[in-house]
């Protein structure tokens, strides 16, 4: 197994023991003065090239968390793979289907970098040398889902219960479902 992957699974894991995970790999940075993207194993360069990367290379993910390196060597600079542009450890992961994600930040950069969980933007951070503790919310789509084909379920059977219609028990049922999924995806990443 590849060190990456085995420190992924770590990462993971070691969150389940708030009761909760949390894909580490949906993390991405954005380098503001550069105008370039990063993520676990890849880079979006300022021309919207995508380049593959080894897994990691700009990415470490471990026991506790995650961390970054600012500086691209497809931009022809010389990394120096300290990776505290940001570093973060998990503190918790709490809530159903709307996530709150606590993390405790160290940063050392010369670069402005704006720190992304999918789609939402979790902190930007300013050129400097300090420790930020902070919170952030998404929405996770596979408990929304969940609980929408539940919800329908459960307002399907009452509907029929209470009607002794099926036909409208069902309509009801499929209408919460779709309710469900439409709101899953709003404001999500």
């Amino acid at each position: 197994m590849r060190p990456e992957v085995k420190y992924l699974k770590i990462g993971i894991r070691a969150l389940s023991r708030c009761g909760r995970m949390l894909d580490l790999k949906k993390f991405k940075i954005y380098v503001v003065d550069r105008g370039v993207w990063k993520g676990y194993d890849y880079v979006i360069l300022p021309d919207g090239n995508v380049v593959k990367v080894r897994p990691g290379k700009y990415m470490k993910v471990t026991a506790r968390g995650f961390s970054f390196e600012d500086l691209t060597e497809e931009l022809n600079q010389e990394p120096d793979y300290d990776y505290n542009e940001p570093s973060c450890s998990i503190e918790s992961v709490s809530g159903f289907v709307v996530k709150t994600v606590k993390l405790r930040c160290s940063y050392d950069s010369s670069y402005n970098i704006r720190l992304y969980y999918g789609a939402v933007k979790v902190h930007e951070f300013e050129r400097g040398f300090y420790d930020k503790d902070i919170s952030f919310k998404y929405i996770d789509r596979i408990e929304a889902m969940m609980a929408s084909a539940v919800a329908g379920l459960a307002g399907g059977a009452a509907t029929y219960y209470l009607r002794r219609d099926a036909r409208l028990g069902l309509g009801v049922g499929v209408a919460i479902t779709i309710l469900g999924f439409v709101a899953s995806f709003i404001g999500s990443e």
